[in-house]
This record gives structure tokens, sequence and C-alpha cells, in this order.
């Protein structure tokens, strides 16, 4: 197995730092606190989430991870939550009779692959008979019930913001965490904004009611070690300078950082500048389409901005006349809507040290506009 892993949590084995994360949050659990674990995107926060409940399954937890990313209402994250519920609690001989008789009231039915023997949940909802929210109170009251230690994860959780109709989630989710005190609840979330605005705004419902846990970049010096090790595995001999190097490239971001050392691993080629920058070159191009179509969907001066950003990478003044002028943005006035609108679309962050594009394989993209 390439040891850079790219597409979500193995093992342990190939797990990289996070040593403090891990502990914190695992404390947290233990103790019976409730947890917000925060921070931008491309960074492993889901890896670590994965981690945690991992050492967590070796001291009989149940973990029940549930993605809410792309959901756009109340059902469908009711649907994520107990599909992720029969995942985690189905065992070897299949789902238990409480369990089906659960998902038989809240008017879901399950199948089995034939090939893989993994369950597959359908839904039909009777609306008429209650309501979305009684079906997620139904999920959590059998694993009250049921379970001894429980922790539910809930990620991408500023995704529920978003939802239109029917109650407020924010206070339908919150009501839920103090019906449950023995549940234990991690609310992740990759929109800091958002989730510091959820958690930290006393006119929210979930005001001062979770520890908070910030994921950021994993440092060079954690990352070089476990760079080092792996190739020395298998791999090509790799120097301190190209692996820094490798980590400026990607800004830190975990999942570039993993892509570019994942290709370099595979072609097993003696590393150099050349082999390098063609590396980063084809992991632009295999999104090169996407990028394109995202840039599509702006207007001229949008993405004139983002072409802008990319190219200093970090924009401290964006409304400063030296920026203006260098790159023909016309008006601050402009250009603050602008900025404004893609931060809106999470296309640019604002970090203590100025805007920048969310994605750092898309901003090497721009940089070359």
């Amino acid at each position: 197995m390439n040891p850079f892993q790219i597409a979500g949590y193995v093992s342990e084995k190939y797990f990289c730092n996070r040593i403090n994360e891990t502990e914190t949050l695992v404390s947290s659990i233990k103790n019976d606190r409730n947890t917000v674990v925060y921070g931008w995107r491309r960074l492993g926060k889901s890896a670590l989430l994965h981690h945690v409940l991992a050492k967590l399954k070796k001291d009989n937890y149940l973990g029940i991870y549930a993605d809410l990313y792309g959901t756009k209402n109340m059902q469908q994250a009711t649907e994520n939550i107990a599909d992720a519920l029969v995942q985690s609690a189905k065992t070897k001989t299949g789902i238990g009779q409480k369990l089906g008789q659960l998902l038989g009231r809240i008017g879901a039915s399950v199948s089995f692959d034939p090939f893989t023997a993994m369950p597959a949940i359908k839904f039909n909802f009777n609306t008429a008979t209650q309501s979305i929210e009684q079906s997620l109170l139904m999920l959590y009251q059998y694993l009250n019930e049921n379970y001894n230690n429980v922790v539910v994860v809930l990620d991408e959780f500023q995704q529920i913001t978003s939802y239109k109709g029917g109650q407020d989630p924010e206070a339908v989710f919150r009501s839920l965490m103090q019906r449950f005190p023995k549940i234990r609840f991690v609310y992740a979330g990759s929109h800091r904004g958002l989730m510091l605005s959820m958690f930290g705004n006393s006119n929210r419902p979930f005001y001062k009611s979770c520890d908070m846990l910030l994921v950021d970049s994993i440092s060079i010096e954690d990352y070089k070690p476990f760079i080092e090790k792996w190739m020395k595995y298998k791999g090509p001999r790799i120097t301190t300078p190209q692996i820094e190097a490798i980590y400026d490239w990607a800004n830190g971001q975990t999942l570039y950082i993993q892509m570019a050392c994942n290709r370099l691993y595979e072609n097993g080629k003696p590393i150099s500048e050349t082999v390098l920058s063609a590396v980063y070159q084809d992991l632009i191009n295999q999104e090169a389409h996407y990028f394109q179509h995202i840039n599509d969907l702006l207007t001229p001066k949008q993405s004139d901005v983002m072409a802008a950003i990319a190219k200093e990478q970090v924009v401290s003044s964006p409304t400063s006349h030296a920026f203006l002028s260098k790159h023909h943005l016309g008006s601050s006035g402009s250009v603050v809507r602008v900025l404004n609108s893609l931060e809106q679309k999470a296309l640019i962050i604002k970090t203590d040290k100025g805007y920048r594009i969310h994605d750092t394989l898309l901003s090497r993209w721009y940089e070359q506009l």
C-alpha cells in the first residue's frame, strides 16, 4: 500500500502526528464533554475524527460518524445519521431486531448488497404521522437505551445553517444534545467563521455548550520525519529542502502534501526539481477542467480578483493602491464587494495574515492564468 494515503483514514500506521489533537479530543469524550472541531478544509480534519473513533473503539465505544456535507435539509441529515448508525451498529450477523424495528418505525427499509453484504437503507418518511425531528429523536433514543459508551460525530456541521423550512436546525440539535447527556457529541466543520459564530454567539442555541478544538496545519517539523520514514521504506530518497519545498507549494494543506508524496513514492524516480515540478503540474492538470468550471461561474471581476490573490498567495491589504494598481482591479469599493462574495462562496478565506484562496491547488491553477 502506498503509505501516503489520499482517500481518507486507513489506520494509525499511515496517520501523521496529530498527537495533541487526538489526546485532547479523546480526553474530552471520556470525561463527558462535547466538542467542536473546526479548521479549514484539506487539513485532515476528517482523518483525525476517524483516527479518534478508531482509538475509542478499542475502549468499547460505539462511534457514529455522519458527514452532513451536501445535505440540504433535516430529512437528508437524518438519513445520513441513520445510515451511519446502521453501518456502525450492525454485527457480523446483520442488523439486530431492535434496530430493524426502529428503522421500520421511522420509515426506512434495509437491503443488503449480494456481493459485499453491506446494508443499504432506503427512506420513505411518513411525515403525516411524525416529523423528521421525531425520527431523529428516535435514533438517538435507540443509542441512549442500547449502548453505554456512544460518540456521535457530525462532520461539516455548519451545513445545517443553510437548511430551509421547519424548526430551527440549531435548536433541534441543541435540544437533542441536552436530552441525551449519556451520548457524547462532536460537531466538526470546515468553515471557521460559521462554526465560531454557531458556538460563540450568545444569541444562538449552542452558545458556550462545547469545548473548542482548532485543527490547523501539521507543522513541517512533524511532517518531515513522517515523509522521510516512508520514503526510506520503499520510495526514492528525499532531502529536507525537498520536503520543505513540497510543504510550501501545498501551503501546509495535508491533502496536497499527501498527493505530491503519493506520486513521488509511486514513480520511485530520484527526486529533482524537474521531477517535483512535473508532479505539481500533473496534480493541477487533473483538476483543470473542474477549476475552469468554477471560473466560468464567476464574473470577470471575481475571476480577476481570484487570479490576483493567487499570484500574491496572501493579500493583507486588498484595497491598497499598490495591490489594486498592480493587478488593474479598479476601485476599492468594487473589490470589497467581490471579496465578500468570494468569501461567502468559500473560495477565499481571511486568515491572520490576510486573504488567500482556500484550495491551494485552485490557487496554483489561477497562478498560471
